[in-house]
C-alpha cells in the first residue's frame, strides 16, 4: 500500500487505448490434437472466442508471431516473459472469452483442449492508443506498399499506452527504440501527446545524477538486473532520447511546451554525460565517452546473422558511437536553448571539443578505428569531421564497405536512420537507391519477400536458409526508413516547426513509378502525388513552400505568382504541377 495523499494523482493525458479493429480467421488447421489458427497479420491484440468450453478442462491458448521452417506452430519468444498463454477452465456451456487487462503479440494461436466443432466464433481484437490519423501513402510498387504497411502495423502494435519496443516480450518503453523511430512515428498518426506522456515517465525515472535509464516506466527489478548485466542504467543513444525526441516533436508539431517540459531533464542528462565521459581522465580523453558500457551500434547485421551476438556489436562500436552521440546531443541542446531564449554557446563549445577529440582518437589514415558502416554513417551524419578531405575519405570507405557487402546495409540499431540520408546528401544517390531496393539479407525488402507483415527485430529473423529465429517479429525501430521515404522520395520536408513552411524537394528517382501521399500537419493538409510522369503538390492555406525543380524557368512561367529564391522557388498555398 502506498502512503500518499490525493495530491499525487493527475488526470489521464493523451490518447486512450481502445479496440480499434477486428480481424477474422484466415486459416485454421490441426497439428496432432491441437488447433492452429492464422489471422494473416502480426498484431497486438487479444482474441475473442465463443465456444463450448468442456467442463473442468484447462483450455490453453498459446500465441506466436511466426511458424517454423516446416510450417508448424513455433514459439519465437524465449527468455523473459516468454509464455504468451491464456487459460480457460470450462463449465461445459457456451461462453465468450475475451481477456481483460491482457494483450499479446501474435499472428498465430494454438489451442489445446478444444475441437473446431466446439468453436462458434473466433476473432482477433486489435487494440492500440486512439491517436489521430494524419498520414496516408500508397505507391505503384506492391513490395514497397507492403513495407509501408508493415511499418504502420508495427507502430500501432507498439503504441499501446506507451511506446514499446515489442508487444510480446518486454513490452517496455525503451528509450533507444523511441529515439530511432520518433521522426517516422509522426507520419501515420499524431503521436505528440502519447510521447509527451511517456516523456513524463522518463523524467520521473531520471536518476539524481541525471542518468536517463534504458527504459521507462521501469520495473522495480530493472535497477539491480540492469546493473548486474552491464554495470550502468543508461547508454549513449538511448539516454539521448530525452534531448532528441522532444526536438523531433517540436519540429513536427511546433509546440515549444515540449521543449520547456523537458529542458531541465535535458541539461541534467548532458551534465551526467559530460562527467561520465570525463571520469578521472585528462586532456582530449575527457571528451571520449569510453568510461562505461554502451550498446553502441546494437545488433549490427553481420554480427547477428548465423551466430547472433549482440554484445559483440556493442564491444566493437561503443566508444565511437557514444562519443558521436555526446557531440550530437550537445549540438541539439544548443539549438533548443536558443529556441527557448537561453544561451546555448556552452553546449556548442563542448560539442566542438568532443568532435576534435573524436578525430584525434578515432580517425587514422582516412579510416575509423571501428571500421564498420554504422560508425562512418554517424561520423558523417553528426558532422564529427570538419576537414573536407577527411570527410571524403570516410565517405569513400563507407561506400567501399557497402559495395563489399553486396550493396547491402550493415548498419546497427542507432545508425540505420541516417544511412540513406548520408548517401543521398553526399552525392551517392544511386547507391542509396540500390540499398533501399535490395531484397538480399539484410534489407527491408528481404523481410517483405519472406512474408513479413510487421518490422522485425533482427534483419535475419528468418534466415536465408529458411530457419526461423527466436526473435521478435514486431519491433518498429527499423521502420525509421519511412521518414527518409517521405522526405527524399516523396519530397516533403518541414523547414519551420509544425510545417508552417516546407521544402518540396524529391531527390531520388527510380524507387517507384507513381505514388500518392496525404499528410495532415498542424497547419493543414499537404498532398503530393506522382502520376504518369506528372508531379503534383498542394500547399494548405497559410503555409508556404520552397520548391526545388530541375526546370525552374518553365515552372515560373506557368505559375507567374511564384518567385525564385536562390536555387529554389517560393510558392504559397495552392496546387501546382510539373513534368517530373
Amino acid at each position: 500500500m502506498i502512503d500518499a495523499d490525493y495530491e499525487r494523482l493527475s488526470p489521464q493525458f493523451g490518447p486512450m487505448v481502445k479496440r480499434m479493429q477486428t480481424l477474422k480467421v484466415k486459416k485454421i488447421w490441426q497439428e496432432e490434437n491441437k488447433l492452429v489458427v492464422d489471422f494473416g497479420q502480426v498484431i497486438t491484440v487479444r482474441i475473442r472466442i465463443t465456444a463450448t468450453f468442456k467442463k473442468d478442462v484447462d483450455i490453453k491458448i498459446e500465441h506466436s508471431e511466426t511458424l517454423d521452417q516446416d510450417g508448424r506452430f513455433f514459439k519465437n519468444i524465449i527468455g523473459r516473459n516468454k509464455d504468451q498463454e491464456d487459460h480457460v477452465i470450462g463449465n461445459g456451456k457456451l461462453a465468450t472469452f475475451e481477456p481483460d487487462f491482457t494483450y499479446h503479440g501474435f499472428r498465430y494461436i494454438r489451442i489445446t483442449g478444444l475441437e473446431q466443432a466446439d468453436i462458434q466464433d473466433l476473432n482477433a481484437i486489435v487494440i492500440f492508443s486512439n491517436m489521430k490519423r494524419t498520414g496516408e501513402i500508397s505507391t505503384s510498387n506492391q513490395q514497397i506498399n507492403r513495407l509501408l504497411q508493415n511499418i504502420k502495423w508495427s507502430q500501432q502494435g507498439n503504441m499501446l499506452s506507451i511506446p514499446t519496443d515489442c508487444p510480446q516480450r518486454e513490452r517496455a518503453g525503451w528509450t533507444g527504440d523511441m529515439q530511432v523511430f520518433a521522426p517516422a512515428s509522426t507520419f501515420y498518426y499524431n503521436t505528440e501527446n502519447l510521447i509527451r506522456r511517456w516523456l513524463k515517465n522518463v523524467r520521473i525515472d531520471q536518476q539524481k545524477d541525471g542518468e536517463i535509464i534504458d527504459y521507462s516506466p521501469a520495473l522495480a527489478s530493472f535497477y539491480q538486473s540492469t546493473l548486474d548485466f552491464k554495470g550502468s542504467l543508461s547508454s549513449a543513444g538511448w539516454g539521448d532520447a530525452i534531448i532528441m525526441v522532444p526536438w523531433t516533436l517540436y519540429q513536427r508539431y511546433g509546440h515549444k511546451e515540449i521543449l520547456t517540459e523537458n529542458y531541465a531533464a535535458m541539461k541534467k542528462w548532458h551534465n551526467y554525460s559530460v562527467k561520465s565521459a570525463a571520469g578521472d581522465k585528462s586532456g582530449i580523453n575527457r571528451y571520449i565517452w569510453d568510461t562505461t558500457f554502451h550498446y553502441g551500434d546494437w545488433m549490427l547485421p553481420s554480427m547477428m546473422i548465423g551466430d547472433p551476438n549482440p554484445m559483440k556489436t556493442a564491444t566493437a562500436t561503443k566508444d565511437v558511437v557514444a562519443t558521436a552521440f555526446l557531440a550530437h546531443s550537445a549540438d541539439l541542446l544548443a539549438k533548443i536553448s536558443n529556441v527557448l531564449g537561453e544561451n546555448g554557446d556552452e553546449y556548442t563549445a563542448y560539442a566542438n571539443k568532443v568532435k576534435q577529440a573524436f578525430v584525434e582518437k578515432f580517425v587514422k589514415e582516412g579510416r575509423l578505428t571501428s571500421d564498420y558502416q554504422g560508425c562512418y554513417v554517424l561520423a558523417l551524419a553528426f558532422d564529427m569531421i570538419s576537414d573536407t578531405n577527411t570527410r571524403k575519405k570516410l565517405l569513400s570507405r563507407l561506400v567501399e564497405l557497402i559495395h563489399n557487402n553486396h550493396d547491402c546495409l550493415d548498419t546497427g540499431f542507432v545508425s540505420v536512420p541516417y544511412l540513406l540520408d548520408v548517401l543521398v546528401n553526399n552525392g551517392e544517390t544511386d547507391l542509396a537507391r540500390k540499398v533501399f531496393l535490395k531484397n538480399k539479407c539484410p534489407s527491408w525488402l528481404y523481410e517483405v519477400d519472406h512474408g513479413a507483415t510487421t518490422i522485425w527485430e533482427s534483419w535475419a529473423g528468418i534466415q536465408p536458409d529458411g530457419k526461423t529465429g527466436t526473435f521478435s517479429f514486431n519491433h518498429y525501430a527499423m521502420g525509421c526508413v519511412l521518414d527518409w521515404f517521405i522526405r527524399k522520395v516523396v519530397g516533403l520536408n518541414e523547414i519551420k516547426p509544425g510545417f508552417k513552411e516546407v521544402e518540396i524537394k524529391p531527390q531520388i528517382k527510380g524507387i517507384v513509378d507513381d505514388f500518392q501521399m496525404k499528410y495532415l500537419s498542424e497547419n493543414g493538409l499537404f498532398t503530393i502525388k506522382l502520376l504518369n510522369g506528372k508531379y503534383e503538390f498542394t500547399i494548405p492555406e497559410g503555409c508556404k513552400a520552397i520548391v526545388y525543380l530541375p526546370d525552374s524557368a518553365s515552372f515560373l512561367k506557368k505559375y507567374p505568382e511564384t518567385k525564385a529564391q536562390n536555387t529554389g522557388i517560393i510558392v504559397k498555398s495552392g496546387t501546382y504541377q510539373w513534368e517530373y
